[in-house]
């Protein structure tokens, strides 16, 4: 839903509307009337003017794939009637807006899944129309619906995967033909016989790849056997060389604690040493002071000095 169109589109809109009321009944000017804002809040300004013209060509029987026939009902069938002539107009009116996508795809695109997962998002997106192979190695796809569906359906279907690779995209767009009902595959006779020998060609490889993996995997999980019990052995190995690690950290710690004792001990016993030896000394000190005393008394009773 788009929303109001600018003065300029409703310039462009409004008298043709005029145009329309004066050359039908009342009842179905009602009819046209009740829908006519609604109608131009869903035409983008950019389109005012084709709107415009495709309706003065509906009012005058131009085109007739396109046209729009109100007609009223007779008495006790207003109702009903008015509400049909509501659908189509706003259906014309959807009509109107839409584009016609025609895109020739070029890559790895044909028997890898592409033309499904463009279908995937054409449903998704309520987009109507074909996709098919082409003989040049191509795939062929044409769509139609709201232009900015078409924008994000472009580049969806620009896919990158394992098995799908576009390396191009030829767009080219158009006004619509309303000539499809809904999005599918064009299938070329005996194309899905050649896809179901392709499949299971594909089957039948996959098959041997996967018996192949299978016996490298049983050789190789032997070897994984084999390397995983040499690894819990030589686990046990290393927990048993810490336990003897553990052992004779504690021997050593309790030798560290002895030498730290007797150490003690050879220092206390120094102290006591050195407090007997200054005892010793002060006494030899004392009794040589004394002598040396008496000496010099001598010396000097005698006249000596």
């Amino acid at each position: 839903m788009h929303n109001n169109i600018s003065e300029m589109g409703a310039d462009l809109i409004d008298p043709v509307m005029v145009e329309v009321h004066d050359k039908i009944s009342r009842q179905e000017a009602g009819v046209i009337g009740s829908i006519h804002e609604e109608i131009r809040r869903e035409v983008p300004e950019e389109r005012a003017g084709v709107y415009a013209g495709m309706i003065k060509e509906i009012m005058g029987g131009l085109d007739q794939r396109s046209s729009i026939r109100l007609r009223c009902a007779n008495s006790g069938g207003m109702s009903n009637s008015s509400s049909s002539d509501k659908a189509k107009y706003k259906e014309q009116a959807m009509f109107m807006r839409m584009k016609r996508l025609s895109a020739h795809v070029s890559g790895s695109v044909q028997k890898t899944g592409y033309r499904a997962r463009v279908i995937d998002f054409a449903t998704m997106l309520g987009l109507k129309g074909v996709v098919e192979n082409l003989e040049d190695g191509r795939v062929k796809i044409t769509a139609e619906g709201d232009p900015d569906k078409l924008k994000w359906f472009e580049e969806a279907i620009n896919i990158h995967d394992n098995l799908i690779q576009v390396s191009s995209i030829e767009r080219e767009y158009s006004e619509p033909r309303g000539d499809f009902s809904k999005f599918y595959k064009l299938v070329e006779k005996g194309e899905t016989d050649s896809r179901l020998d392709t499949a299971a060609s594909l089957l039948n490889n996959l098959i041997g790849a996967v018996n192949n993996l299978n016996n490298n995997l049983g050789g190789k999980m032997d070897v994984m056997i084999g390397l995983q019990t040499e690894t819990i052995d030589l686990q046990k190995e290393t927990i048993d060389l810490q336990k003897e690690t553990i052992d004779l950290q504690k021997e050593t710690i309790d030798l560290q604690k002895e030498t730290l004792n007797s150490q003690e001990n050879l220092l206390q016993e120094v102290r006591e040493s050195r407090k007997d030896l200054t005892g010793y000394l002060e006494q030899r000190f004392e009794k040589l002071e004394s002598q040396v005393a008496e000496m010099r008394a001598a010396m000097m009773a005698k006249g000596i000095i």
